[in-house]
């Protein structure tokens, strides 16, 4: 008998180790002082420890993270000007050290050029940070291997009746 719960809670444990992975490591177009430059996701450490799996009813595999994952992904887009606390907190976060002004200026100037034309990553067309592991090619792949596990398991049914 398959057993899809066990096969998602595995699937679940390598999505999310990928996920965490990323965010750790991959490198996301910011814009500077002196020019746009790449940094890493990972400011503060609490995106990565967010992310967590569940699965329910032993066949649906959901994927949880805190909300501003979404900013990450698409980017914020022109209009209201995001909270300058959050802006402080991840210039205290990524160690950013301002030449010449205060870093509660730092990110007044920040917050009010991403409110005026939006971040970095949303001019880019957003980021591949969640798109890049939740696409179609995982969708079909996951198909495909559920599809070849119930075909295994509808064989071993047939080999059982006729060996009966």
């Amino acid at each position: 008998m398959i057993n899809l719960e066990a096969r998602l809670n595995e699937l679940g444990v390598k999505l999310t180790e990928q996920l965490v992975n990323d965010i750790q490591t991959k490198l996301i177009q910011r814009r500077g002082a002196n020019g746009t430059f790449e940094s890493v996701v990972n400011a503060s450490g609490k995106l990565a420890k967010s992310i967590r799996f569940e699965v329910t009813n032993g066949t649906v595999l959901s994927i949880y993270g805190n909300d501003y994952i979404q900013y990450l992904e698409n980017g914020r887009r022109p209009g209201k000007r995001p909270p300058t606390s959050v802006i402080r907190q991840w210039i205290d976060d990524k160690g950013i050290i301002p030449d010449g002004i205060s870093k509660d200026s730092l990110a007044f100037l920040i917050a009010r050029r991403m409110g005026e034309e939006g971040s970095t990553i949303y001019q880019a067309g957003g980021s591949d940070l969640i798109s890049g592991i939740f696409n179609e090619a995982l969708q079909r792949s996951i198909e495909a291997e559920f599809a070849q596990l119930l075909v295994t398991e509808i064989q071993s049914e047939i080999f059982d009746l006729l060996a009966a």
